[in-house]
């Protein structure tokens, strides 16, 4: 892989590998914090907890869109002290470069953000995948941009005998399946799966020991066909930007290149991609390459080019990348590409 990785790409694998780690260091916190954060947030007795509707955001002056969206979809965060509280999904027209925003999304600045958006939306944008704690235990669950938070630990409660007990929220699938990953020291660690419709804590689906005896967590992606890729058999797909062609044939970046990779079975994806690499940008291009989003039709590619313009190339790279015109409405810095729809 292409050492120069772009400021962008590094900070998206930091927080990948954050996520990848967050269960392991939680352990160690102090009583103290412990007590701080079951101050900060009140247990109710339903699974759907009101935190109010999203604030104003005063920075923008677009407004939100409210038909089905359509276009380059992208995310920004807003901050509060120095913390995210809002979470917005907005669209970029690729034909004019017209941004709008659609939802937003409001969370607690003491709660677990994804570090991966694409796993983090429900396939309708209705929900937006978190974890939150309550009373000295993090559950896991989803916001709703009425400011609801679906708790699906909500009958979980903390064991003071029980030792170490917690929940990350992991996301969503292509089919609207919630995932999240308990861990419990007591047993039950595991990846657990909760259909669409419901709001229990789900079934197991992947089970993975005792803490501490496992080092369960992984950086949460798609397979080519929308699920969830829980046995990990992919780990390239979680630390690069990528974008699926079709479900067998997926785009990715490299520094400052732009490749289409073939993966012709299942069992293969753990070679990070089968068969020849066909680059889609020339040789000559030294700028980075960032956020590939494959269109509907799977014919072409947007992608940020050197942190500040987008393009278009063709799939098959029969063509030289063309320029879209410049976003209105968006500092283009602030956006994290998620897909093309």
């Amino acid at each position: 892989m292409n050492t120069n990785a772009s400021p962008r790409c590094v900070a998206k694998i930091a927080a990948l590998l954050t996520f990848s780690t967050a269960a392991m260091i939680a352990g160690c916190s102090t009583d103290s914090e412990t007590a701080a954060t079951a101050s900060s947030a009140a247990r109710t007795s339903s699974s759907v907890v009101n935190t109010g509707p999203p604030p104003a955001d005063p920075s923008s002056t677009t407004p939100e869109a409210h038909s089905q969206p359509r276009g380059l979809m992208a995310v920004t965060s807003g901050k509060s002290n120095g913390f995210t509280s809002t979470i917005t999904i907005g669209f970029v027209d690729p034909a004019s470069g017209n941004y709008s925003r659609f939802k937003t999304f409001t969370v607690g600045t003491d709660w677990s953000k994804l570090g991966a958006y694409d796993v983090g939306f429900s396939p309708d944008l209705s929900k937006y995948a978190i974890t939150r704690p309550i009373d000295g235990v993090k559950h896991a669950g989803w916001m709703d941009d009425q400011g609801n938070f679906t708790d699906v630990n909500a009958a979980e409660v903390r064991d003071p005998f029980g030792g170490y007990q917690n929940n990350l929220a992991v996301g969503f699938d292509g089919f609207g399946n919630f995932y999240y990953e308990k861990f419990a020291e007591k047993g039950g660690s595991g990846l657990y799966k909760v259909p669409p419709g419901s709001e229990d804590a789900g079934t197991l689906v992947v089970e993975l020991g005792s803490y501490p005896t496992t080092n369960p967590p992984w950086n949460p992606h798609l397979l080519g066909d929308g699920s969830m890729d829980i046995r990990n058999q992919n780990v390239c797909l979680g630390l690069d930007f990528y974008s699926w062609l079709t479900p067998s044939v997926w785009v990715t970046t490299e520094g400052s290149h732009l490749y289409v990779i073939p993966t012709p079975t299942e069992e293969d994806l753990t070679g990070c991609g089968n068969g020849p690499k066909q680059p889609l940008l020339p040789e000559t291009n030294d700028a980075s390459a960032e956020y590939p989003m494959a269109s509907p039709d799977g014919k072409s590619i947007a992608f940020l080019h050197d942190g500040s313009d987008l393009y278009v190339v063709d799939a098959d790279g029969a063509t030289l990348p063309r320029k879209l015109p410049p976003i209105q409405g968006a500092e283009v810095r602030q956006l994290e590409f998620v897909r093309w729809i």
